[in-house]
């Protein structure tokens, strides 16, 4: 199997003169190799931006932790020191009674000097918290209820549900597809590389019977097979990047509720894998390609 960097580069000049002679041929395979993977990239691109649309409703998600009548700062201390040691909040401030006025007065737009000094005192102090995508609501909650200078906690329980369970169904389906995607898409780039080692059957045979060994034979193949798999790859990630550019840009002026992944975060991910995953199934379906039919030989 060891082979010297000159019978690589022959092999490798004789893997891309195989794209050009069979132009046709390899033509037909870029493009399903292209199709696929704009399928599979755009399949990625759903499940990534449905997840993060969940983990920003998520951190949307405030908790009000409503705190005890007259309780004193040591008992304020003690929540906000067990707030800080939760993986799960992803920050949190204090409200004391005469910040919750001027909210109330803010909410109902209520002018300044409605209110006289003492009215605030029938308001609670509190802690609003922020949640990160990691939390679980409801083992907070209960954490928080256990805390003896701790009246109430609310929150959204039924939405905050419902978002988590949303999360959850968006990351598990998005790995299920992907895998079904991806499966499908090796058979495809499969069953092409050997429609191409089949229409030069009599070329393989040859090489053969004057003396070629297996692997000086699957060399030419299988940079074919990557060569096939890198330019559909490099084309899929122009088009799915160009595509999720305009796609970004647009839904900004649209629906600007609808918060998706930045493409510049993004981007450069996506070509590296998608380039990855080409060159990878490329090179997974040349070898199956070549060893069945040199068995079969």
């Amino acid at each position: 199997m060891t082979l010297k960097a000159k019978t690589l580069f022959h092999c490798f000049k004789e893997g891309w003169g195989n794209l050009a002679r069979n132009s046709l041929m390899s033509l037909a395979s870029i493009g399903t190799v292209l199709v696929s993977l704009l399928v599979l990239g755009g399949v990625s691109l759903l499940a990534l931006n449905l997840n993060h649309m969940a983990d920003m409703a998520l951190q949307s998600t405030k908790i009000r932790v409503l705190l005890k009548e007259d309780v004193n700062f040591d008992a304020t201390e003690q929540v906000r020191f067990w707030l800080q040691r939760q993986a799960g909040v992803e920050s949190y401030q204090f409200i004391s009674k005469q910040e919750g006025l001027m909210r109330l007065e803010g909410i109902f737009g209520i002018e300044e000097g409605v209110f006289r000094d003492g009215d605030e005192e029938f308001l609670p102090e509190e802690f609003e918290v922020s949640l990160n995508s990691d939390a679980d609501a409801e083992k907070l909650v209960t954490g928080l209820l256990s805390l003896s200078s701790v009246e109430e906690v609310l929150y959204g329980q039924e939405f905050y549900s419902q978002v988590r369970t949303v999360s959850k169904i968006a990351f598990i389906g998005g790995i299920i597809v992907l895998l079904l995607v991806g499966f499908a898409t090796l058979l495809i780039i499969t069953n092409t590389i050997r429609l191409t080692v089949f229409a030069r059957r009599r070329e393989i045979e040859i090489m053969s019977l004057v003396g070629a060994t297996d692997w000086y034979i699957r060399w030419p193949y299988i940079f074919e097979g990557l060569l096939i798999g890198i330019i559909g790859s490099l084309l899929a990630a122009l088009l799915l990047s160009r595509g999720y550019y305009f796609l970004e840009r647009k839904l900004v002026n649209v629906a600007s509720f609808l918060h998706l992944v930045t493409y510049d975060s993004v981007q450069l991910h996506l070509t590296w894998i998608l380039i990855g995953v080409g060159a990878a199934f490329g090179l997974i379906g040349s070898l199956i390609s070549v060893k069945r039919f040199l068995k079969a030989s």
